[in-house]
Order: C-alpha cells, then structure tokens, then sequence
C-alpha cells in the first residue's frame, strides 16, 4: 500500500501547472540631468492620449500639466527633442527644447541678452529598446545645450534616459 501512496504523490507533483512569472509592470518616465540637477517625470501607463503625446517616429514631444503620478510631477515640464527612431546609437537632430524648473534648454534655438547666433550644439541618442508589439521605446542620451534667457550661448551638458510609449 505504501508504493501505491507514494507514486500518487509523485504522479499528482508532476501534473501541476507550472508557475509562470508575472510580466513586469512597465513603468514610463523621462529623466534629466542638467547643471547639476537630476528631473524625473513618471508617467501614467494609459500615456500618450490625444492632449499627452510622447514619442512618435521622430523624436520625443509631451507636455505634462497632468497626467504623471501624483508625487512625481515636474512644473513647468515640456519636452520636444528630435531623433530617428532606429536601434542604437544616434546623433540627435536636435532638442528643440526641455523645460524643467532649472531653466529651458536648446540645442538650436537660443535666445538671450545679446544678438549671437550660437552654432548647434551636438549630442548623441540611443535607443536601447524599441518594441512595436509593446509600443514601447526605452533610451539614453547625452550631449550639450544652451539655457535660454541668458546673457551669452554656453555650452552645457545633458544626460537622461527615458521609457514610453512609441506611437507609429
């Protein structure tokens, strides 16, 4: 009677279904450093709608007013950065502009206290995941900018990551 137990527990064992791993929650966000400041924006998984776009094929535009995690919100807060939507690495075509509460950054349209026209400034994206089926895209990037409203056009650096939806 004891072999018949125990060849049931082992039959019974091997006819459970396997556990399979919750996918991981998404989380979307657009992360900045600048002068020695680090900004981060989360947004809310049912971003983009038609009065929060993010990322298109083209680069990346979003105001948020609303609409990011109630401790989470930056103001003011507005991205509108241009680069390809491929794979890897990439110069950017430029930062239009990325407002946080240090200041308004560009890579091509400073505008301050004098009559310089600063060359473009340069800096690098790159996508480190794109995933159509997800509509997600998740990225870095670094180069240089010019705060606007100043007296000159300096150079300064920039850095952040990002993950959001990718609209097509």
């Amino acid at each position: 009677m004891r072999k018949i137990w125990i060849a049931l527990v082992l039959f019974s064992i091997s006819c459970t279904d396997p556990v399979e791993p919750k996918p991981e929650a998404l989380i979307f966000y657009f992360e900045v450093e600048v002068e020695g400041q680090k900004f981060r924006q989360e947004l809310l998984p049912d971003l983009p709608d038609e009065n929060h776009p993010l990322v298109f094929d083209g680069g990346f535009l979003t105001e948020i007013n609303e609409g990011c995690t109630p401790d989470e919100c930056i103001s003011p807060f507005f991205i509108n950065m241009l680069f390809a939507g491929n794979s890897g690495s990439q110069q950017w075509e430029q930062v239009e502009m990325i407002q946080v509460p240090s200041g308004s950054y560009t890579s091509h349209f400073w505008y301050g206290e004098s009559d310089e026209t600063p060359t473009p400034s340069e800096g690098r994206v790159t996508i480190t995941k794109k995933d159509l089926s997800q509509k997600l895209i998740q990225g870095t990037f670094e180069g240089e900018v010019y705060k606007t409203g100043t007296q000159t056009p300096i150079k300064i650096p920039i850095k952040g990551s990002f993950s959001a939806k990718y609209l097509q």
